[in-house]
């Protein structure tokens, strides 16, 4: 996104250099990062596309050796996801049942946007 962001300026290699300098510095600053999703898909098993929404939060901590930080995903299907540095879990609030989860250092696709996110200097 910051490519498409910064492919419409024009300006010389230093300035371009020196913008994502700053960008990357703005960002290093923050210490937690909060968005809203809402997306559409379509599966074989449906005639009609689903609609998600959700949110999620980001909270860096850099002791934490998985994510370097602290996340919480909630979306409108009533799961919410809350990752606190020592466990991961999942809340059915349809259900009212809360489930932990063992903890893996890789395993899906969301690891390295977190990762990213939450620890954009490796």
């Amino acid at each position: 996104m910051l490519i498409t962001l910064l492919s419409g300026l024009t300006c010389s290699a230093g300035d371009s250099l020196n913008l994502l300098k700053r960008v990357h510095d703005k960002y290093v600053g923050h210490k937690s990062i909060s968005y809203h999703v809402s997306f559409r898909m379509k599966t074989f098993a449906n005639d009609d596309t689903i609609k998600i929404t959700g949110n999620c939060s980001l909270i860096r901590e850099q002791k934490d050796s998985i994510f370097h930080g602290q996340i919480w995903m909630g979306t409108d299907d009533s799961l919410e996801r809350l990752y606190n540095t020592r466990k991961l879990y999942i809340i059915d609030n349809k259900a009212k049942v809360i489930t932990t989860e063992p903890l893996e250092k890789e395993g899906n696709c969301l690891d390295d946007v977190i990762r990213q996110a939450l620890n954009p200097d490796p």
